[in-house]
């Protein structure tokens, strides 16, 4: 009976340890989801600093990024080394809460071009309308609402949602920049009748800005 007894208390010590590790696994899985304010903050400084770097298809950094290798390059920098992947499998990435309304948006979120299936984009919103990303014409931010209020003047209907990254709300209303001047540019850009915003943002302008242009009525 002795020896039936010390080889139960045995194995219920195995399978304690062995569930010990897989809880507290399961912890850190959970929070390794999510990023703080602060994570998010770093990340954008070093964005900032990657400005006017150029474009390039399954580039990760540090000299030339695509899309997702940027915002692998930036988080990974930061000391969130797990967001990455392409954009189609950031954006199935259930881990972050959806979101689906412009209205519901903060800092922090990565936002995808397209409906799920047919993701072609990702960038990141930092707050103030404004997104960082890697296009075409390189590194730079951009203007959220300028972006879709073109496509539809070019009659594209526009089509977006976001995954959440961070791990609560955002204790502010826009990311802090070494050159905060941009968000007041794109409140001053936004603020324009639709009709007068001519021609399309240049990517390769560091702020992706133009001069608003007053387009003569067609007759």
């Amino acid at each position: 009976m002795k020896k039936f007894g010390f080889i139960a208390l045995a194995f219920i010590c195995m399978l304690t340890l062995a569930a010990k590790p897989a809880s507290a696994a399961s912890k850190n899985a959970g929070k390794k989801a999510a990023i703080s304010w602060e994570t998010l903050c770093e990340a954008v400084r070093i964005g900032e600093e990657s400005i006017g770097k150029p474009y390039k298809r399954g580039a990760k950094g540090p000299d030339a990024f695509d899309c997702s290798g940027l915002m692998r390059y930036i988080f990974k920098e930061a000391g969130a080394p797990h967001v990455y992947g392409t954009s189609k499998s950031l954006a199935a990435n259930e881990k972050w809460i959806k979101i689906e309304r412009a209205e519901d948006l903060q800092p922090g979120d990565l936002i995808f071009s397209g409906d799920g299936e047919k993701v072609s984009h990702v960038g990141l919103y930092i707050g103030g309308d404004t997104l960082l990303e890697s296009t075409s014409g390189g590194v730079h931010f951009s203007c959220l609402s300028f972006h879709y209020r073109l496509d539809e003047s070019f009659g594209i209907s526009p089509s977006f949602f976001a995954r959440r990254l961070l791990d609560g709300p955002a204790p502010e209303s826009r990311v802090p920049l070494k050159d905060p001047s941009i968000y007041r540019l794109y409140a001053d850009l936004t603020a324009q009748p639709q009709a007068s915003v001519w021609p399309p943002m240049q990517p390769a302008l560091t702020y992706s800005i133009v001069e608003p242009v007053v387009v003569p009525p067609t007759e």
